[in-house]
C-alpha cells in the first residue's frame, strides 16, 4: 500500500499501522496538485511494489462559506485538490494499468456532487464534476481492462455540523443515523476486486437514500 500526504509524518504514521498487519507499506510527501510530484510518486510506487492493482483517490478538500462571500482563492482550492488531483493520479496510474491491461480506480466524492447547497458552491462544482470525469475516463480505461467508478459517501458523523445542520440531515435519511466511516468499507471492497468486474463509469451512492 502507498500512501500520499502532504506531510510524511501523516503518511508514514498509516504506512507503520499497516506494516504492524504484516503488510508492506510506503509513505509518500506529495503535492497533489503538481503533475511532477503526482508522476513520480507513482514511479516509486511502482520500483516498490512492481505494479498497481488498485488507485483510490481521496485527496478533495471541503469549504463551507455562503455563495456571496465565498473566495475566488477557496474556490480554485476545491478544483485544485479535487478534480485536478484526480485527474492527474488516475492519468499517471492509468497509463501503468493500460499496459498491465488491468486495474481499478475509485474516485471518492460526496452527496455534494447531487444535492446542491448554498453554502457548499465548491464542493458541488469540485464532485459533480469528478464523477463526471469518472465515466469518461471509464470510457478511456475500458478499452484496457481498467474498471473507474466513484464511490459516493453520505453525511458522516464526524462532520463538523451544528445541531439544525445534522437535524436537517437526519430528515433524509431513514435509517436514523449519518455515515460512519466504516459504512464505505464493503463497497470500496467491492469496487476493488473481481465482484466489479463489469461495473464501470458508476457512481455508487453510500448514502442511505440521502442524495434521492
Amino acid at each position: 500500500c502507498a500512501i500520499v500526504e502532504s506531510q510524511l509524518t501523516k503518511a508514514e504514521q498509516l504506512a507503520a499501522e499497516i506494516r504492524a498487519l504484516g503488510r508492506r507499506a510506503l509513505g509518500l510527501e506529495i503535492d497533489v496538485t503538481e503533475k511532477a510530484q503526482v508522476e513520480e510518486g507513482v514511479r516509486r510506487a511502482i520500483a516498490e511494489f512492481g505494479h498497481l492493482d488498485i488507485l483510490l483517490n481521496c485527496s478533495a478538500v471541503t469549504h463551507e462559506s455562503d455563495f456571496l462571500s465565498f473566495s475566488e482563492e477557496s474556490f480554485n482550492d476545491c478544483i485544485e485538490r479535487g478534480p485536478k488531483a484526480y485527474f492527474l493520479f488516475a492519468q499517471a496510474v492509468g497509463r501503468h494499468m493500460a499496459e498491465q491491461r488491468s486495474g481499478k480506480i475509485l474516485n471518492l466524492s460526496t452527496t455534494d456532487a447531487r444535492v446542491g447547497s448554498g453554502e457548499s458552491t465548491g464542493n458541488s462544482v469540485a464532485y459533480s464534476s469528478i464523477d463526471a470525469m469518472t465515466r469518461a475516463i471509464a470510457q478511456a480505461l475500458g478499452f484496457y481492462g481498467v474498471n473507474v467508478n466513484s464511490l459516493v459517501c453520505g453525511p458522516l458523523e464526524q462532520n463538523a455540523l451544528s445541531r439544525d445542520e445534522i437535524g436537517e440531515r437526519m430528515r433524509r435519511i431513514p435509517i436514523g443515523r449519518l455515515a460512519r466511516p466504516e459504512d464505505l468499507v464493503g463497497a470500496a471492497i467491492f469496487l476493488a476486486t473481481g465482484d466489479s468486474n463489469f461495473v464501470s463509469g458508476e457512481s455508487l451512492f453510500v448514502d442511505c437514500g440521502y442524495a434521492n
